[in-house]
């Protein structure tokens, strides 16, 4: 024989909200895209670096060329969190 169970649903209840907003993440920017029918490749990035308390815009080489036809980027974390 099967048992049965009740799963009872209390509607009155108020749903638990977070108490403080999550935490801010900083992000880095690094966007690539095909362009002119597959023959060129568009890259942006932003240049800012930060490092614990410390931060600089315009310092950060993301975008690199390392030679012809051939480009780098990248991205990371602090490590000093």
């Amino acid at each position: 024989m099967a048992s049965l169970s009740v799963c009872t649903i209390d509607l009155k209840r108020k749903p638990q909200y977070p108490l403080k907003p999550p935490r801010r993440k900083d992000v880095t920017v690094c966007i690539a895209a095909i362009c002119e029918h597959g023959s060129a490749i568009v890259s942006v990035c932003d240049a800012k670096i930060s490092v614990g308390y410390a931060s600089s815009d315009r310092t950060a080489l993301k975008n690199y060329r390392l030679s012809q036809g051939w480009n780098m980027m990248y991205s990371g974390s602090d490590v000093s969190q």
